[in-house]
């Protein structure tokens, strides 16, 4: 398959930018099909009437229904045997909560205080900072201590013994989650916008179209929870953060938390086909298709400015529940995200069968 010599010069780029982001009006008896934008399109005053910027990508997709991706009410999510470690959580979250209030209310005491001296004249300085008003400043940073320490003090310590070796998997688990946090790019598929087959020169694909928004997956220390590991975290653009621990799951959010046993998770990984105009450096591309191809996926030579457009392999990890838990994120490195499955999967096996219920 013949790839342009310069597939990212100037010229394709500004090409590029008239055809995705330029005026997005055409004609359906001249071109049957459903505009999917591979970007959200920016905003331009531009509205001229030049041919060149009515010239569109278009995909036909087979399915054009918008299936949202998000989990039940957090309320419903918690696990019944883990209902009891629930409320321990709840209320320790809410007591860590009125602690940082007081911490706060202290910091802004003192804020106060020192604001009372900034608008007198130079001659009262020296009364200002006589021992009376430095005592007054040592006993609000005492406070200010006080309440810090009690906040940072209070936290639930909670010890579940799991086995050496079912420990031994979740390290396997750490270091597999360490390298998919390397991804380029993680999404939270918040929304299916639809299915098409993209034809090019070497296949057919079947694309699945998503509205995706970038997260975080890092490790971290919950404020409110100490524990043997350290808990791996799981952004979410439209619902409650995932914490993974060992034995359960907690989904944290403004409005309430819920605990979910680790053993009702149900995972699904597949390699998905993506179009991307312009893909990640970790992302593996598998085939190109021309902006503008014959229905045999070749290029269309009537066009001067036509360029190819990468297919790229992503890595798609899908986790469900009965209770209802559903999320679905996308990594834009396929290796890292399937070894991350493949762990992940291996350790819930392993639990299942050390923890019978």
């Amino acid at each position: 398959m013949g790839r342009p010599k310069k597939l990212f010069s100037q010229r394709n780029i500004r090409a590029m930018n008239k055809l995705l982001y330029g005026d997005r009006r055409f004609r359906p008896e001249n071109r049957v099909g459903l505009l999917v934008p591979l970007y959200a399109p920016h905003e331009t005053n531009d509205h001229s009437d030049n041919n060149q910027n009515k010239s569109i990508i278009t995909i036909d997709l087979l399915n054009n229904t918008c299936t949202p991706i998000q989990s039940e009410n957090i309320s419903q999510l918690t696990s019944h045997e883990l209902e009891n470690i629930r409320n321990r959580i709840r209320i320790t979250f809410e007591n860590k909560k009125k602690l940082y209030k007081f911490l706060c209310q202290a910091i802004d005491k003192k804020r106060l205080f020192l604001s009372k001296g900034l608008g007198i004249p130079y001659l009262f300085y020296t009364l200002i900072r006589s021992a009376k008003y430095k005592k007054k400043i040592r006993l609000l940073d005492a406070e200010i201590q006080s309440w810090q320490r009690k906040y940072e003090a209070y936290f639930l310590n909670l010890k579940v013994p799991i086995g050496e070796e079912l420990k031994e998997k979740y390290r396997k688990l750490q270091a597999s989650f360490k390298k998919v946090c390397h991804c380029c790019y993680i999404w939270d598929a918040v929304e299916r916008n639809g299915i098409a087959d993209v034809q090019t020169e070497q296949k057919i694909h079947h694309i699945y179209f998503y509205n995706k928004k970038t997260v975080t997956f890092t490790e971290t220390e919950m404020d409110i929870l100490k524990y043997e590991f350290p808990a791996l975290f799981l952004g979410n653009a439209n619902g409650a953060d995932l914490y993974i621990f060992p034995r359960f799951i907690i989904l944290l959010q403004s409005n309430g938390i819920a605990v979910l046993d680790i053993r009702e998770i149900q995972l699904e990984g597949k390699v998905i086909p993506y179009i991307e105009t312009s893909c990640p450096h970790d992302a593996h591309i598998v085939d190109y298709k021309w902006s503008h191809a014959r229905k045999n996926g070749s290029q269309d030579m009537r066009y001067k400015q036509n360029f190819q457009i990468p297919i790229v392999h992503y890595f798609q990890l899908n986790l469900t529940s009965v209770k209802g838990l559903n999320e679905s994120y996308i990594f834009s490195n396929r290796d890292y995200g399937e070894n991350f499955y493949n762990n992940f999967k291996d350790y819930i096996q392993s639990a299942n069968q050390k923890f019978i219920r």
